[in-house]
């Protein structure tokens, strides 16, 4: 177990995994393995949709170790989701990506499928071709479909998830499009960058209809 101190415990790792608090400087950022002030102490907790979904730690202000919470993981089958999702988070990692990356993210995301399924004290798991969502989150978003008849505000709920989903996957995404320009030949990685190479972004009008789509589709998924 690792703690970061300041003023305030910033920043714990246990078994691999990091948890940062969500503010930091007065800049709000996106946090899933989130640290909060609670009135027991100080909890490490897994978030999504901004509902704690499960805790994993409690500590002492002083940041020593009180109590561990995490369950054991869910044996839960996973559930292979309907391509057009994947395709509308691809699209939104893509749409907050410079425009020469983006491409490379679209080509490199062919790679994966995406499914729910349980992960161990995290929110996503990469590997082996699929993506993995976890089932929480899922639990989180039915949840909270089910307290919002109305048709725009659960479309705003899906953009939500479809919007958090791409935060999860967005750095190994990223990280791999560049690995792919620097695969690329020298002579034709200037032409990438520059985004006149081989490959042709879909435009800002497709991603917008594939993330409306991805909505759609993980709307109708939850409901089912």
């Amino acid at each position: 177990l690792y703690v970061q101190l300041r003023e305030r415990i910033e920043k714990v790792v246990w078994r691999g995994v990091a948890y940062y608090r969500p503010d930091w400087q007065g800049v709000t950022r996106h946090c899933p393995r989130r640290i909060v002030d609670a009135p027991d102490g100080v909890r490490c907790a897994l978030w999504a949709l901004a509902l704690r979904l499960e805790d994993h730690l409690l500590l002492h202000p002083n940041g020593d170790l009180a109590t561990i919470l995490t369950n054991e993981p869910s044996t839960a089958p996973t559930r292979l989701l309907p391509p057009g999702i994947w395709s509308g988070v691809v699209a939104a990692v893509a749409a907050g990506c410079a425009e020469p990356l983006a491409p490379f993210v679209e080509s490199v995301a062919g790679a994966f499928s995406l499914e729910w399924g349980p992960v161990a004290r995290d929110l996503v798991q990469i590997g082996r071709g699929r993506v993995r969502i976890s089932e929480r989150m899922r639990e989180a978003l039915a949840g909270r479909l089910a307290t919002v008849p109305a048709r725009a505000d659960r479309a705003a709920l899906g953009l939500a998830a479809i919007a958090e989903m791409a935060a999860l996957v967005g750095d190994e995404l990223r990280g791999r499009a560049q690995a792919a320009i620097l695969g690329l030949p020298p002579a034709a990685q200037p032409a990438a960058l520059e985004g006149s190479g081989r490959l042709t972004p879909p435009g800002g009008a497709a991603r917008a209809r594939d993330i409306a789509l991805a909505v759609d589709a993980l709307l109708a998924e939850v409901a089912g």
